[in-house]
C-alpha cells in the first residue's frame, strides 16, 4: 500500500549541484545494481516540478502495482521504494525451460534528503499507469495555510463567545455538558443532548442522565428538576472572562447556580450549589442559544 510520509523544506536546496538521485550513498547505490545491474537508472526516473505553491516529483515504476510501491520518511531522508516478484502460477513447470528471460523480479529504491519540518498530512499522493506522483508544498505556503486555517478557527470561536454572550444577556440559553464532576474532583463523561443546564427568561431547567440501566426518576438514568430564576448577575473582567450567577429555586431544587466561560470561546462551566447541602456539581460543555440547541428533557420532579 502507496504510503507517503513526511517531506522537509530542504528537498530541493541546491539540487543541480548535489541532490541525491541513485548516488546518495554506495550501500543503496550498490544494492541497486546488484538487483537490476545497468537497467537500475532506468526504472526510477524522476522529474521534479517547481510550482508557486510547492513541488512536484513524478517516478517513472513501470510494470508495478500500488501495492508493491512504499513510501517513507526517517532520519531527514525520503525512501522511495519497489518490490516485485513473479506470480506463482508464471514459474517453470516440471518439465520445459526459459528460452528467453526479460522481465525482472526484485526490488529497487530510491533516497533524497528532505528534512524534517513538513508534516505528513501536507504531502498528496498518487499512483496511477506505473507513474507515481508526490507534490510537498512549499515552506511559505505551508505557513499561510496554517496561519489562514488558524484565523479561521479563531472566528469562528470568537463568533459562538459572542452568540453565547448574547444568549445569556437575553436569559436564553443551553449549557450542553459532556462531563460532570461532583463534590471530591471525581468525574464522568456524559451525553451532553440529555444533561444540561438551560434558562428560558425566570425558568430554569437542572438534568442529570447517567448511561445506567436504572431510568431513574427522570425516566432517562437520572433526575430533572425545574425552578424560577432570581438575584442573576452577569460581570465581565479585564481579560473578557465572563461570570454569569443566579439563584434557582422550584420544588424539588433550591441552588446557587454560577457559569464562567472564557472569553474567545463557548466552553462553559456550571456549578451547581445546593443552598442546603454541600453536595455541588459542576457541568461542562458549550453554551449556546435555546434555538441552536437540541436536548432532550425528562420527566421533571
Amino acid at each position: 500500500m502507496l504510503m507517503p510520509s513526511i517531506f522537509g523544506e530542504n528537498l530541493f536546496d541546491d539540487w543541480f549541484d548535489s541532490f541525491p538521485f541513485y548516488d546518495m550513498d554506495k550501500e543503496i547505490n550498490n544494492t541497486e545494481k546488484k538487483l537490476y545491474g545497468k537497467k537500475a537508472s532506468r526504472i526510477m526516473k524522476t522529474d521534479i516540478k517547481e510550482k508557486k505553491d510547492g513541488y512536484e516529483l513524478v517516478v517513472d515504476l513501470p510494470g508495478f502495482s500500488k501495492d508493491e510501491i512504499k513510501a517513507s520518511v526517517a532520519n531527514g531522508y525520503l525512501t522511495i521504494s519497489a518490490a516485485k516478484g513473479l506470480d506463482k502460477d508464471e514459474k517453470e513447470k516440471d518439465s520445459g525451460h526459459y528460452i528467453r528471460k526479460e522481465r525482472y523480479a526484485g526490488a529497487c529504491e530510491r533516497s533524497f534528503y528532505v528534512g524534517d519540518n513538513v508534516e505528513q498530512e501536507d504531502v498528496k499522493a498518487e499512483f496511477k499507469h506505473g507513474i507515481l506522483k508526490l507534490f510537498v508544498p512549499k515552506k511559505e505556503a505551508k505557513k499561510a495555510e496554517k496561519a489562514a486555517k488558524k484565523a479561521a478557527e479563531e472566528a469562528e470561536a470568537n463568533a459562538l463567545f459572542e452568540q453565547a454572550v448574547q444568549a445569556l444577556k437575553n436569559k436564553d440559553f443551553v449549557l450542553e455538558a459532556d462531563r460532570i464532576e461532583f463534590k471530591r474532583g471525581s468525574f464522568v463523561y456524559v451525553t451532553p443532548n440529555t444533561n444540561f443546564v438551560s434558562v428560558k427568561g425566570e425558568k430554569a431547567t437542572i438534568q442529570l442522565a447517567f448511561n445506567t440501566p436504572a431510568a431513574g426518576p427522570n425516566g432517562i438514568g437520572g433526575i430533572t428538576v425545574d425552578g424560577t430564576t432570581s438575584g442573576v448577575q452577569m460581570k465581565t473582567d479585564k481579560k473578557g472572562n465572563v461570570m454569569y450567577e443566579m439563584n434557582v429555586q422550584g420544588v424539588a431544587v433550591s441552588a446557587r447556580v454560577t457559569f464562567r466561560m472564557a472569553k474567545g470561546t463557548n466552553k462553559c462551566t456550571a456549578t451547581v450549589s445546593p443552598n442546603f447541602n454541600s453536595n455541588r456539581i459542576s457541568f461542562t460543555g458549550n453554551l449556546y442559544p435555546s434555538s441552536e440547541s437540541n436536548v432532550f428533557k425528562g420527566r421533571s420532579i
